[in-house]
Order: C-alpha cells, then structure tokens, then sequence
C-alpha cells in the first residue's frame, strides 16, 4: 500500500511540475498582454462607426423585441429569485465555509505559487503544495518528481523566465472564492488559475495535488 501511495504521489508531484510551469507562463503571458495593451485598444472602437449605420436599419426591429426582452427578464428574475433561495438553502451543507481570513490567507499562498512559478523557482514552486502522505509542503522526494516535472516541461516547451516581468505580478491579480468543500478556487487576473487551494495539517494553505491524481 505504501509503495503504491509512493508511485502516487510521485506522479501527482510530477504533473504538478508541469501545472506550475503553465501557471508560470501563464502569468508571465498575462502580464506581457497588460503590458502592451494601449496599443491594441483601439482597435474595437474603429469598428463603431459601422455599428451606428446600422441603427436606422435595425431601429424599428430593435424597438420590436423590447417589449420580448422586457417579458424574458420578467420571467427570468422570477426563476433567478426562485434559484437562488435553493442555493441558500443548500449553502454551506457539504462543508463548513471558508472563512473571510482563510480565503485571504489562501490568496497569499496562491499568489506565492503563481509568483515562483513565473520566475522560475521550481523548489519554491513546489513546496507550496500539499504532500498528500504528510498533510503538509512537499519535500524529499516528492519534492524532486515536482521540481523534475517542472524543469523538464520547461525544457520541452521551451519556456525562459524573465525575472522583471515574475516582479510585475501584484497580490490583487489572485482572487478566492469558496468552493463549498472546504477547498479555495483560484483566479487570476478575472479568470481561472487552474489550481484550488487546501488547508494542510499544518494550518497552512496549499496547492491542491489531489486534484491531480
């Protein structure tokens, strides 16, 4: 049982090399798209003027579906109120929430991975996630299948690191939620990192490794 948990985490440790290194590339990416984008934003405003020519032509359709459109909405805040009182019902049942600290607590560690990732520290990288044999930061040889993992997706992709653009990342980029289970998801820059948090026994927040099994 033991070896086989072994091989487990091994592989576990070694898929999450390579999750850290997209998370890496990732940010970098995103970045580098914050970066430079003045100069393409004016790009879907030069596309208006078409629009408004074609507001005569489609007025009177437009002025048609309104009252439609008003009718839908009223049906559908309807069913939004009638969903939501279900949801609040089920709030919270399969795990205790997350509390407000936690989640800023697990944005930090998030924030942390993603960060070493994008400038390239492996070791860093993947002592922030959870060894699920310990309950804690993988280390030992959990810690070598993960730094390996890292270096060699590296490797094949190609992927370089530039230390200044890791350096522009900002803790208000890594956004939490709770995600009713007692783990934390994950966003960046408004959109999915990919990655959810977990409380270790320990106390400290980590990267999810489970999810990679």
């Amino acid at each position: 049982m033991n070896s086989i948990m072994r091989k487990t985490v091994r592989g576990t440790a070694t898929g999450l090399g390579a999750l850290a290194l997209i998370a890496g590339a990732s940010a970098c990416g995103a970045i580098g798209d914050l970066a430079g984008g003045g100069e393409g934003g004016d790009d879907p405003s030069a596309e208006q003027p078409a629009e408004e020519g074609g507001e005569s032509e489609g007025g009177e359709s437009e002025g048609a579906g309104s009252e439609g459109a008003e009718g839908s909405e009223s049906e559908g805040s309807e069913g939004e109120s009638e969903s939501t009182e279900g949801d609040d019902a089920a709030g919270g049942s399969e795990g205790e929430p997350v509390s407000e600290e936690d989640l800023t607590a697990a944005g930090d560690r998030a924030f942390e991975f993603v960060k070493a990732a994008a400038s390239g520290d492996a070791e860093g990288t993947c002592a922030l996630a959870l060894d699920p044999t310990t309950g804690s930061g993988m280390s030992g040889s959990s810690a070598e299948s993960c730094v390996a993992g890292y270096e060699e997706s590296a490797e094949e992709e190609g992927t370089a690191f530039d230390p200044s653009i890791a350096d522009a990342l900002d803790r208000s980029m890594v956004e939490t939620s709770d995600n009713g289970d007692g783990t934390v998801a994950v966003s960046f820059m408004g959109e999915d990192a990919g990655i959810s948090m977990v409380q270790g026994d320990d106390g400290k927040w980590y990267v999810n490794s489970a999810e990679l099994i």
